[in-house]
């Protein structure tokens, strides 16, 4: 059954599609989808929703039946996991034998609800979609940078990051925001943009952090890193954006190069050498090997990810005042 599995962002129709899965936003992009890959097949599709709690035996039959002007049809069910054996029976026999032009997209919460439906029309010869549940920062920053791709965009690496920061809680104005950006900005979403658009609502993220310490000062750091932690942001995101941070200054640390070869905005280029300042090459050098440490640190070596980042913040902002 491995090759019939689909993803929400590459599913096609078939007879019988199977959405299962807890992430409802990412359940309602398939089912949108789905419907203008319909649409797309015949102008005058046909979209009619079956309640499960009110299903009669052998009701599909008339559903999935040529209409009398022959157009296209797409039958949802929304609400899979109540379905009782009737519908099961039903899905199964039309996968015997499906209509053309005639599609059923089935959604399930992904519970145990309903299982032996789902395993019955799985049996038959249903695709399915899965659609999990996105869990923390990194599956968003994941579904940041596949929504920019998925609409012809690029976005820089720090862009995502501070847009999950600022609008994490909220999976639909994160996509939205990922998406308009993208309209804004065809050629390619940077950290300005993003910051323009976006910055106002990130209280305390590690780009705040890593600015801070950059500059050595360690009292605004703690705090800013505290704040951090408290909201919600991830220490491999702080990590992140410290690492960022000090490639630039490495980056800036030799003479006369231009911004296009350092392939940083000239803003950035600027801000940068005048956090550099203070800064000798050695002790760059052992931030640098601090920070990936601490990456590290968080990425599981740590049994307290969030103390180790501390700690590495500490020795950092301790080098740049030496």
């Amino acid at each position: 059954m491995a090759e019939k599995l689909m993803t929400w962002r590459d599913c096609t129709l078939a007879p019988v599609v199977l959405i299962r899965g807890p992430e409802k936003l990412l359940m309602d992009r398939a089912v949108s989808r789905l419907k203008q890959l319909g649409r797309n097949q015949d102008s005058a599709l046909a979209i009619t929703e079956v309640a499960t709690g009110s299903y009669q035996a052998g009701a599909l039959g008339s559903l999935t039946s040529p209409s009398l002007f022959g157009e296209a049809r797409l039958i949802i069910v929304p609400d899979f996991e109540s379905a009782d054996e009737t519908l099961g029976d039903d899905l199964a026999a039309y996968l015997a034998s499906p209509q053309p032009d005639c599609w059923i997209i089935t959604c399930h919460d992904g519970s145990n609800k309903g299982k032996r439906q789902v395993d019955k029309i799985k049996k038959a010869g249903a695709r399915e979609v899965k659609v999990a549940k996105i869990k923390n920062a990194r599956d968003k920053l994941s579904l940041v940078v596949e929504e920019v791709r998925t609409v012809g965009g690029r976005i820089e690496p720090a862009g995502a990051q501070l847009l999950v920061d600022a609008l994490g809680e909220d999976l639909a104005e994160l996509i939205g925001a990922a998406r308009q950006l993208v309209s804004d900005y065809p050629q390619a979403v940077t950290l300005q943009a993003v910051q323009q658009f976006y910055g106002s609502r990130v209280g305390a993220s590690g780009f705040n952090v890593a600015d801070a310490v950059a500059v050595g000062n360690l009292s605004r750091a703690l705090v800013l890193l505290r704040q951090a932690f408290s909201s919600g942001v991830e220490p491999v995101a702080i990590g992140g954006a410290l690492a960022l941070k000090f490639r630039s200054l490495a980056k800036v640390s030799g003479r006369g190069v231009s911004p296009a070869e350092l392939g940083m905005a000239p803003w950035q280029v600027q801000k940068a050498r005048r956090e550099v300042r203070g800064w000798t090459d050695l002790q760059l050098a052992e931030a640098i090997r601090v920070i990936a440490q601490a990456d590290e640190d968080a990425k599981g070596a740590s049994r307290d990810p969030q103390y180790a980042l501390e700690a590495a913040v500490r020795k950092i902002c301790f080098l740049r005042q030496r």
